[in-house]
């Protein structure tokens, strides 16, 4: 839409303008998180397990869902501080791998089951705007918008006054920009899914902007 196209237009500014500024002296800017819905993946995984293998296969893994049910509540609660960036990272990273384990093993049979999950994300800038999917590319990709999020807040909370800092900086906006990149990647394969289309965020401009604006202040670090 204009609308759409006008704000993203206003963020391709800003890189421009952030060249302009003498280094270490202006503020960097971070990618805010999508915040999403509980869902009951512990019961989910569990029915699944148990119509597509067996009771006692279901029972035998009830830790492990548990486990997974857990990570998944830490990323909803997720959130970005100073002393707490490292962790949210980690964890975030983490559930990125069980996603994509979990998809990996079962592919589209758990989403097109009767116990799939509605996976809901809120647009990161107007959260009154949701989509829901029972897909976990989806839901892959929502965590891996949040990664860049996360490591965006981690680049910016550094301390640039030294050396040391700038170095891990510029490293950090490098990794947001190549989460930023991968999430472009998963969206061209069909991370979107089925329905209406993703939230603004997650649009073609919106994340060309962000992956510039992270590489563009990888760059004021050197």
């Amino acid at each position: 839409s204009a609308e759409r196209k006008k704000k993203w237009s206003t963020l391709l500014l800003t890189l421009a303008v952030l060249d302009e500024f003498p280094q270490r002296r202006h503020p960097m800017l971070s990618i805010p998180l999508k915040q999403t819905e509980r869902v009951d993946l512990r019961r989910s995984l569990h029915a699944f397990v148990e119509a597509s293998y067996s009771t006692e296969q279901a029972d035998a893994h009830r830790d492990a869902f548990e486990e997974v049910h857990v990570l998944r509540e830490r990323v909803r609660l997720a959130t970005l501080t100073e002393k707490n960036h490292a962790a949210t990272v980690a964890t975030l990273a983490r559930y990125y791998r069980v996603v994509t384990s979990l998809r990996t093993r079962f592919g589209a049979a758990v989403e097109d089951s009767e116990f799939a999950v509605q996976f809901v994300w809120r647009d990161a800038f107007r959260p009154p705007e949701k989509v829901a999917r029972a897909d976990l590319q989806y839901e892959r990709v929502c965590v891996l918008f949040n990664v860049a999020a996360a490591l965006s807040y981690a680049g910016a909370a550094q301390k640039r006054g030294d050396e040391e800092g700038l170095r891990r900086a510029c490293q950090l906006f490098q990794q947001a920009a190549h989460a930023v990149e991968s999430v472009q990647g998963l969206l061209a394969d069909g991370g979107g899914g089925a329905g209406s289309g993703p939230t603004a965020d997650l649009s073609a401009e919106a994340l060309g902007a962000w992956r510039g604006l992270m590489l563009a202040q990888a760059q004021q670090c050197f």
